[in-house]
């Protein structure tokens, strides 16, 4: 995934910050109702390193399918959507697709 791609889904996410509900997929089977709650935010990829790559935090409200394992990691009701935990897709509520790997 290009750095391009990555930041556009991450700026989807950012576009419905505290506001309506968004539903996002991920590769492993999980989909979640979930709402932005943090907007977007640097990480530190080193230890020392205070640039690194870029972060949101959704909170979900519903698991509307469990994933086959536990690749992406769900902490008091939310997920940090990172490079680590990429979802293969965003969409509203009514179904549309707003961002797609």
């Amino acid at each position: 995934m290009s750095e391009q791609d990555y930041m556009e889904m991450l700026m989807v996410i950012d576009e419905y910050f505290q506001r309506e509900s968004l539903v996002i997929r991920f590769s492993n089977g999980l989909v979640v109702n979930c709402i932005s709650d943090t907007g977007i935010y640097e990480t530190g990829a080193e230890p020392d390193d205070y640039v690194g790559e870029f972060a949101t935090v959704v909170k979900v409200a519903s698991v509307i399918t469990q994933g086959s394992n536990c690749d992406v990691q769900i902490y008091n009701d939310y997920i940090e959507i990172s490079l680590v935990s990429v979802p293969s897709a965003i969409l509203s509520v009514d179904g549309t697709v707003l961002w797609q790997r």
